[in-house]
C-alpha cells in the first residue's frame, strides 16, 4: 500500500491543556496525505473550542460514554485505509505518520505501532518514573506484542471492522487495548511494534497515577480471571501479580505492627518485602539506573512500592466482584456483564 490516506483520530475528554499541542504536531507532519478526526467524548472544559481553531473534523458527543466508544465513532466517520489513534495528550514528531505509512508499503503488516520516549513532555520525576517505565515495557514485550497501546498505534480500516472495532463495554481506558489484542490474536493478526521511532507524551502525576493503576488492575483482572488464568506479557505479568501482593502484605505488616507486641518483626517483613520488589524488578531497575542514574532508582523504590499496592486492590477488588457475581448473582436476570 503505497502513500494511503491516514485517518488521525483523537479522542478527547476534558484534555484542553495538551490538546493544542498535539493537534499542532500532527499538522506539522511532513506526511500530507490525512485527515484529523477529534472526538469530543462530551467534555466539560475547552476542549471542543480548541479542536475548532483547527482544520479537523469534529464529532461532539453529547453524553460521556467513554474512550473506546468515542474511537469507534471517529473510525466509523473515517475515509482512510489506515486508522492512526492517538491520546489527546501525546505530541507527534514531524515524520511520524510518514513512517506509520511507510509500514504499510508491506502487506504483512495490518497493526503497527511506536515506541514510546523515555522522558515526559510533563515535568517532574513521577512522570519521567512512568516515562521510563513504560518505554522498558515496549521494549521487553519486543516485535510483536500481545495488545496494542492506543496512546499510538495504527490498523487497517478493514482489519478494524473485521475484529469488531473496541469493546464499548470498556469505560475507562486500559482494558479495551487488552481485549482487542485478543481479538487480533482470535483472527490471526500480528501487532507489530517498531523500536526505531516514537512519539512524546506528557504523563500524570503521583496520585493520579494510582488511581489509573487500580482502574486499570481491575479491568485487567477481570480479563485475566475470564481467560483462565493467563498472564501476559509486558503488564499483566505473572511478576507485577507477585509484586503487588508483596506490597500488599508489607503495608499489612506495617499496620499490624502498630498493635503488636511483635513490632520489630512486621518492620522486618515490610522490609523484605521492599528487597523481594527490587530483586523481582532487577531488569527494569539496572536499566533504570543506566538511563537515570542512582539516585533516580533510589527515589523511585518508595513510589513503586505505593503504585503496586494500588495494582494489588484492582486485582483483589476484580476477584470479589468476579466471585460475587458468579456465587451469588449466577442465573439472576438483568445481571451486568462482567466486563
Amino acid at each position: 500500500m503505497s502513500n494511503p490516506k491516514i485517518s488521525v483520530i483523537i479522542p478527547v475528554y476534558n484534555d484542553e491543556k495538551y490538546l493544542g499541542k498535539c493537534l499542532s504536531s500532527v499538522f506539522n507532519s511532513d506526511y500530507k496525505n490525512f485527515e484529523i478526526i477529534v472526538v469530543n467524548d462530551a467534555s466539560t472544559d475547552n476542549s471542543l473550542e480548541i479542536a475548532k481553531r483547527f482544520q479537523c473534523k469534529i464529532i461532539d458527543l453529547k453524553k460521556n460514554k467513554g474512550v473506546a466508544n468515542a474511537r469507534n465513532q471517529g473510525a466509523n466517520a473515517a475515509k482512510g485505509e489506515i486508522l492512526v489513534f492517538f491520546d489527546s495528550d501525546i505530541v507527534i514528531e514531524r515524520d511520524t505518520l510518514s513512517k506509520f505509512s511507510k509500514a504499510y508499503e508491506n502487506p504483512d503488516i495490518k497493526v503497527y505501532q511506536c515506541q514510546v520516549y523515555p522522558r515526559s513532555l510533563t515535568r517532574g520525576f513521577v512522570s519521567d518514573l512512568i516515562a521510563i517505565t513504560w518505554h522498558y515495557i515496549f521494549k521487553i514485550m519486543g516485535k510483536h506484542p500481545s495488545y496494542v497501546s492506543t496512546m499510538a498505534f495504527s490498523i487497517e480500516k478493514k482489519v478494524f471492522d473485521e475484529i469488531g472495532q473496541f469493546d464499548t463495554r470498556f469505560k475507562s481506558a486500559g482494558g479495551e487495548e487488552f481485549k482487542i489484542g485478543m481479538s487480533l490474536r482470535e483472527y490471526n493478526y500480528k501487532i507489530v511494534s517498531d523500536q526505531t521511532f516514537y512519539v512524546h507524551h506528557h504523563y500524570q502525576y503521583f496520585w493520579p497515577r494510582c488511581k489509573t493503576l487500580f482502574s486499570r488492575s481491575y479491568v485487567f483482572g477481570k480479563i485475566f480471571l475470564k481467560r483462565n488464568f493467563k498472564f501476559d506479557k509486558g503488564h499483566g505479568t505473572m511478576k507485577e501479580g507477585i509484586n503487588a501482593m508483596v506490597s500488599m502484605i508489607g503495608v499489612l505488616s506495617l499496620i499490624i505492627s502498630a498493635f503488636s507486641a511483635f513490632l520489630h518483626y512486621f518492620i522486618l517483613l515490610f522490609f523484605i518485602s521492599l528487597i523481594m520488589q527490587m530483586i523481582l524488578d532487577m531488569d527494569l531497575n539496572i536499566y533504570i539506573i543506566k538511563k537515570r542514574g542512582l539516585l533516580f532508582f533510589i527515589k523511585s523504590i518508595p513510589v513503586n512500592y505505593v503504585w503496586y499496592l494500588f495494582m494489588g486492590l484492582g486485582v483483589v477488588k476484580a476477584v470479589l466482584v468476579y466471585y460475587y457475581q458468579k456465587v451469588f448473582r449466577k442465573g439472576r436476570k438483568g445481571t451486568a456483564p462482567f466486563f
